[in-house]
């Protein structure tokens, strides 16, 4: 019954002009935490973040829905328990993903540098080709 929501991008590479290639999870760490070059774009932070905050009357809910039949002296409360889990972590998930993306697609971050915007041609940070955007994921996993 032990699960927890995994928030992130698929496994696949980026090929880079030079011919070589860079996994998409770090280009995206990159982006979230910024690097010597550039500043920090938190989509994902920010993503998770509003969708707790949007969410919070479901996710009370959920979590009153679960202590009731933690507390309940009839029924099979291993698998209700586990309906209730999924269920809290696939809603989060969902939405976490959908602000994620609505984050990337809006621009809302830190402005590209001229001379990002002079090499890809057009101004609209954590966008390039729109794989990052394609490829933001969540997952559930057993603990």
């Amino acid at each position: 019954m032990n699960k927890k929501l995994i928030i992130g991008v698929s496994d696949i590479n980026l090929k880079q002009p030079n011919g070589k290639t860079l996994p998409l999870w770090l280009v995206a760490a990159w982006n979230e935490f910024g690097t010597i070059t550039a500043p920090p774009r938190p989509a994902f932070q920010r993503g998770m973040e509003k969708a707790i905050d949007d969410n919070r009357p479901f996710i009370k809910a959920q979590l009153i829905n679960f202590a009731a039949t933690m507390l309940s002296k009839s029924g099979n409360k291993k698998e209700e328990l586990e309906k209730i889990q999924n269920v809290l972590l696939s809603q989060i998930g969902r939405i976490t993903v959908a602000n994620i993306k609505k984050t990337i697609k809006n621009g809302t971050t830190a402005p590209n540098a001229p001379a990002t915007i002079k090499k890809k041609g057009f101004d609209h940070p954590l966008f390039a080709d729109g794989t990052l955007l394609e490829n933001v994921k969540y997952g559930i996993e057993e603990v």
